[in-house]
């Protein structure tokens, strides 16, 4: 039954002594040279963890509990992540139950990392959308309301001048004009219509042809390979992050053009959509990866909680950012 059993099991004395070691083969060895009758354990293991050995057996029989205790070794493959179970048998001996736990561990701390990693962008989130929330108050209340205000006091002062009430209400109507159109304008850029009912590839050139009239930089926009829809998800953060990158150049690259590119890689049922935005600025500085703004960290996390990635190149004049998403939502593999 013992050798059955796929863990390491032997018994072990108050002493340090070991009375059993069930013979194993050697890459399966987790505890090292555990391998016959009348060995100590001090001359088995490192110091330090023979004396944490040494403790367990001890409060074992002291208590008659069984006693768990996790340990790192190096062994021929490499570090390994042991536990070992002891349970008393008699009043000077403990059976130890040894148990590979490698993978728990990896997939253990795999998990913290990745709920670490959920936090931090959920924290961002939170910010990047108060910040959002400040820029609509602020632009309805330095624009929208302003101009609402002036056309209110030209109609008060038209209808106490009959006989200007035609210009008054001219005026007064231009600048409620100006104010639709704002509303309009910031409307379109916390929820593009273009994206919703046109697509991806309409925004990405209205986007582009926005910036240029802005900021006096050259848009250039290419698409390759198939042109159909993607699913509004898909296409929404596709669109965002590639607005991010194109803001990017536009606050930090000193920037004359910007190149954007949408292409979509392999079959149907595996496709990828690929999008690089160029620019021909200054180029990134060495190191800039690890500095990122809050923007591109959380831009790039969203890509690789939706299978996607970003990678972003020096070139010999300005740099390369590449989205890689596919096209559909990845299925993850199932056990086994």
């Amino acid at each position: 039954m013992l050798e059955a059993i796929p863990d390491l099991v032997f018994s072990i004395g108050r002493e340090g002594k070991v009375g059993y070691g069930k013979q194993m083969r050697s890459e399966d060895l987790l505890l090292d040279a555990v391998r016959g009758e009348g060995r100590c354990i001090q001359d088995l293991l490192p110091t330090p963890l023979a004396a944490r050995v040494l403790e367990v057996v001890r409060a074992t029989l002291a208590t008659g509990d069984v006693q768990t205790l996790r340990y790192p070794l190096i062994v021929a493959s490499g570090r390994k992540e042991f536990e070992a179970r002891f349970a008393a048998q008699g009043a000077d001996e403990v059976i130890v139950l040894v148990r590979n736990v490698t993978e728990e561990v990896q997939t253990r701390r795999l998990l913290e990392d990745e709920r670490a990693r959920l936090r931090a962008l959920a924290e961002r989130q939170v910010v990047a959308e108060e910040a959002l929330r400040r820029r609509v108050v602020e632009a309805v209340h330095d624009g929208v309301a302003q101009e609402l205000t002036m056309a209110r006091l030209l109609l008060a002062k038209a209808l106490g001048e009959p006989e200007r009430q035609r210009e008054g209400v001219t005026l007064a109507m231009a600048v409620i004009d100006g104010a639709i159109a704002g509303i309009e304008q910031l409307a379109a850029e916390v929820s593009p219509p273009t994206l919703r009912q046109l697509g991806l590839s309409s925004a990405l050139r209205e986007a582009g042809n926005r910036l240029q009239e802005r900021h006096a930089i050259v848009f250039d926009y290419r698409q390759r390979g198939r042109s159909e829809r993607l699913s509004p998800a898909r296409e929404a953060l596709l669109y965002w992050s590639s607005r991010e990158l194109m803001l990017n150049v536009v606050k930090h690259a000193h920037a004359s053009r910007i190149s954007v590119v949408l292409d979509t890689l392999g079959e149907p049922s595996r496709a990828v959509v690929r999008l690089s935005v160029r620019d021909d600025g200054r180029g990134i500085e060495s190191g800039r990866a690890e500095r990122e703004g809050s923007g591109l960290v959380n831009t790039r996390e969203r890509l690789r909680l939706a299978g996607g990635e970003l990678r972003v190149q020096r070139l010999p004049r300005g740099t390369r950012a590449t989205i890689r998403l596919p096209a559909e939502q990845p299925v993850p593999d199932g056990p086994g």
